[in-house]
């Protein structure tokens, strides 16, 4: 859901790389691979998931497999 924005320093191989650079307060800094997903496809696959608001334009959200763990 995030991905409508992503500043250009954390995109560090360009704005079609699934690799974003992301930073704790503290100041350490980690890579993770973003792969965005349709919720129509992720149902048609026979996942189960909830996204609910948290403050401002932040969401937290979980999803599942129907043959995993709820």
């Amino acid at each position: 859901m995030d991905d409508s924005h992503r500043p250009g320093e954390e995109m560090i191989e360009g704005p079609s790389s699934p690799v974003v650079r992301r930073e704790l307060f503290d100041g350490t800094g980690f890579e993770i691979i973003k792969v965005p997903y349709a919720p129509e496809k992720l149902v048609r696959l026979g996942w189960t998931f909830r996204v609910e608001p948290t403050a401002g334009q932040f969401h937290w959200g979980a999803g599942s497999p129907a043959d995993g763990p709820g």
